[in-house]
């Protein structure tokens, strides 16, 4: 959303203090109430038998789909959406954590993985957790923002950019054409 300009970055960094705060505090509540013969409780391991490059990708494509569907469905220029957001979101949410929890847990939001790993005090693997769900949500961002539903305002300026200014002068605007042995002869029209 920072990075598309949807929020201010003072509101946004505002945004992820709360969230790493409430994750805080929401795993030392199932620290308190669960047997210490279980803990850790809820945090997130890469698995044994796949790489952290893997990881990180694993991280990247889930929370890229996460986002992606987040920005296209709560897109307020589009009027074909017939299904509550809401369940949108959590189907969205329910296949990336289908797909990635034996891989790694299914963080897809870096709060929920650093509240964990600050209560069982466990940061093996961390930074997976953080550059993976970073580069998804950016890249997602990007993508919905500037390639698949872009600001139309945006998109004709971009347009215009390419456009060759338009110039009434009859000698600027004549075409020129290749002869054998690379020389160039102007054509007399081009009307």
């Amino acid at each position: 959303m920072m990075c598309t300009r949807k929020i201010s970055f003072a509101k946004g960094f505002f945004y992820i203090i709360i969230q790493c705060l409430g994750a805080v505090a929401a795993s030392g509540v199932v620290f308190l109430v669960t047997p210490t013969d279980n803990h850790p409780v809820g945090l997130t391991t890469v698995n044994k038998n796949i790489s952290h490059g893997q990881a990180l990708l694993i991280e990247t494509l889930i929370t890229f789909q996460l986002v992606f569907t987040i920005f296209a469905s709560c897109d307020k220029k589009r009027k074909d959406i017939k299904v509550p957001v809401p369940m949108i979101i959590g189907f969205s949410v329910t296949i990336g954590h289908l797909f990635a929890i034996p891989y790694t847990g299914a963080s897809m939001n870096p709060a929920r993985s650093f509240g964990t790993s600050l209560v069982f005090n466990d940061w093996h693997s961390h930074w997976v957790y953080w550059i993976g769900p970073f580069m998804g949500g950016v890249l997602a961002a990007f993508v919905y923002e500037y390639l698949f539903c872009p600001d139309p305002e945006r998109k004709l300026r971009f347009q215009a950019s390419f456009k060759k200014p338009q110039n009434d002068d009859q000698e600027d605007s004549a075409q020129l054409t290749v002869q054998p042995g690379g020389e160039y002869s102007k054509l007399d029209s081009v009307a």
